[in-house]
């Protein structure tokens, strides 16, 4: 349900929302950011992420060393990087 409303929604490839009757939804999505023109800092600061029911990981284009990786379970605030823990090793091959 779409919020402040009581329609359903359902998801679709060329149009972000479309009034239906939506009865489930992805669990996981994949987001790829390019540029950002606005903000001078993060001018080519382009990134990729997948974003699961458990997992979000985040892969910048051009920070090296900087990639993300969180466990939404256990951690939904995302304040702990699993990236380099031996925990996260092997979820990003």
């Amino acid at each position: 349900m779409a919020y402040g409303t009581d329609k359903n929604y359902t998801v679709c490839h060329h149009d972000l929302i479309i009034a239906g009757t939506a009865k489930t939804w992805h669990s996981s999505f994949l987001v790829e950011y390019y540029s950002d023109t606005v903000f001078e800092h993060i001018v080519n600061m382009g990134y990729k992420a997948v974003h699961t029911e458990r997992y979000k990981y985040i892969k910048y284009n051009k920070l090296q060393g900087m990639d993300e990786l969180y466990d939404l379970k256990l951690d939904p605030f995302e304040l702990s990087n699993l990236i380099a823990h031996p925990q996260g090793q092997g979820l990003c091959s």
